[in-house]
Parts: C-alpha cells; sequence; structure tokens
C-alpha cells in the first residue's frame, strides 16, 4: 500500500507533461519518471543514478555532493557553456556508466531545452548547495525543474544514508540562491488524521508553532522551478 506522500507525488506527476525537451531523471534508477507523468514525448531521456543505488556500499547519487556526474572526475560537471568536448565527454559517460543508454545525439548544444527530474533525492545528499548548482548546470535558461523535499518524515533507509530535511524556506531559497525561480510548490498535506496526531504530538512536547507561518499542515515539498 502506497504511502499518503507517494499518492500525492504521483498525483502531482499526472499533471506533468514533456514534449520534446532533453529529460535528466535524476535518481530515477528504480522508479523512471517517463512512465508516470501525463505525457512523455521525447526520445532523448538520461537517467542520472548510481547501477545499484541502494547498495549500502556505494550511496545513492554520491556523485551530486563531490561536484559532478563521476566521482573520478570532478571536472566534468563544472561547465557546460558552448563546450563541445564537455558534451561529448558528458553523453560518453551516460552511456558508459548510466541505466539507460541513449544516442550521442541526444544533446546538440549547451543550449537545448532541458527538463530535469529530481524526485525524493534531496534527503539523501550531504551537501545540498553542490547538488541544486549541479542540477542547474543540466539546464539552459527557462529549463524546469521539478524536485521534492521532505520536511516530515521518519528516518527510513538505507540506514545512514538518510540525512536532511527542509522548511519550505529553506527549499525555496535553496532554489533561488543557486539558478532557479520557483513557479509553483505544491504541499503534500497530512491526512487529517495524521495531522490531528500531530497537532497533539506538539502540544505534548511543548512545542510553538509560529502564528504567521503557513502550511503547519504539510509533511513536504513538491516544486516546479524554472532555471534562470
Amino acid at each position: 500500500m502506497a504511502s499518503n506522500p507517494r499518492r500525492q507525488l504521483e498525483e502531482w506527476l499526472k499533471t506533468i507533461e514533456v514534449n520534446g525537451e532533453v529529460v535528466f531523471d535524476v535518481g530515477g534508477a528504480q522508479l523512471p519518471v517517463k512512465d508516470r507523468i501525463r505525457s512523455f514525448k521525447t526520445d532523448r531521456y538520461f537517467i542520472l543514478d548510481k547501477k545499484n543505488p541502494h547498495e549500502l556500499s556505494d550511496r545513492a547519487l554520491e556523485y551530486l555532493d563531490k561536484g559532478g556526474f563521476d566521482i573520478e572526475d570532478p571536472e566534468l560537471f563544472l561547465d557546460r557553456a558552448g563546450d563541445n568536448e564537455y558534451l561529448g565527454r558528458f553523453v560518453q559517460f551516460v552511456n558508459s556508466h548510466m541505466a539507460y543508454q541513449i544516442s550521442t545525439n541526444a544533446l546538440k548544444d549547451a543550449d537545448t531545452m532541458t527538463s530535469v527530474f529530481c524526485l525524493e533525492v534531496m534527503e539523501y545528499v550531504l551537501d545540498p548547495v553542490v547538488a541544486i548548482k549541479n542540477l542547474r548546470n543540466l539546464c539552459s535558461p527557462n529549463s524546469n525543474l521539478y524536485i521534492s523535499f521532505g520536511f516530515l518524515y521518519p528516518h527510513h533507509n538505507p540506514v545512514g544514508m538518510d540525512a536532511l530535511r527542509y522548511t519550505e524556506w529553506g527549499a525555496v531559497e535553496l532554489l533561488r540562491q543557486n539558478g532557479f525561480e520557483v513557479e509553483e510548490i505544491t504541499p503534500r498535506k497530512l491526512t487529517p488524521e495524521g495531522d490531528a496526531l500531530l497537532q497533539e504530538f506538539y502540544r505534548a512536547e511543548g512545542m510553538r508553532a509560529s502564528k504567521e507561518a503557513a502550511n503547519h499542515h504539510a509533511s513536504g515539498w513538491l516544486i516546479k522551478a524554472i532555471a534562470v
């Protein structure tokens, strides 16, 4: 049985359409986004993930923390603007290392419009600033980023790799300071039963919520942002 946050994520994805863009699916090896969105019309699709993303010996998406796709070649992801040699190396790397292999003609130039998905990933990265900068490097101006941030969720597997949670303010500011403008925020709402239990927990623990803040009934954030 899917969790309430998972159901809301899948409902949100069903509102998204892709038509012709290059698509980067960051962390999508287990559940490719192409099978989950409303409309997917492109053959230029990269999954950026480890081949075995949930093995304890090889933490999923470690490249985001290290500054590049390949932790042995961190310079690979630093500058894509007008760098045809970089683009060739990038596609070669994807074809040889990632879950899905596609044509080396997938990226024609550094200004190709892209859609980037980064779902259920940010809780695992230890340097979110580097991670968001890396996502921005996948984008041309006005490209779309679809990204999720967790806020209320228990520690989960793999043990020791679940690292961070994000407030709405933190998620928005993280994106804003690293090359994105937030266009839409969809809170992941608690069920009425879950919300009642959470409010009771806060009272029992003597915690005081901000009276000025909204979204006290959200467990996370589903965000569409635009690269600027």
